[in-house]
């Protein structure tokens, strides 16, 4: 997917989710395709950008939807601990908050 589309698209799904104060940023660490992480008071959502660069739009979006879904539902999660505990982050099923 093309990178800068890629940040156009999530700032305006950030933004349609209601996520005030959140920021999208694409990372590069290959553990994983994407991660939300409230931590800290940053609250940033991002997506690797070696992945993203061969991936499909519609992967991509799939990945960004994934991570504000976590933002939404666990972005009261500020430790492993609380996160792990929480009922909305294991329905989720995968959940990736400061690399659980």
């Amino acid at each position: 997917m093309n990178l800068i589309a890629l940040l156009e698209t999530a700032k305006q799904e950030i933004a349609k989710a209601g996520l005030t104060g959140w920021e999208f940023r694409l990372h590069t660490a290959y553990r994983n395709a994407g991660e939300c992480d409230p931590r800290f008071g940053d609250k940033i959502i991002s997506i690797n950008s070696h992945w993203a660069k061969d991936e499909s739009e519609e992967q991509c979006r799939k990945i960004l939807d994934e991570e504000i879904e976590h933002a939404v539902v666990c972005f009261t999660c500020l430790t492993r601990e609380t996160c792990k505990e929480n009922y909305h982050c294991k329905k989720l099923g995968k959940v990736n908050i400061g690399g659980i």
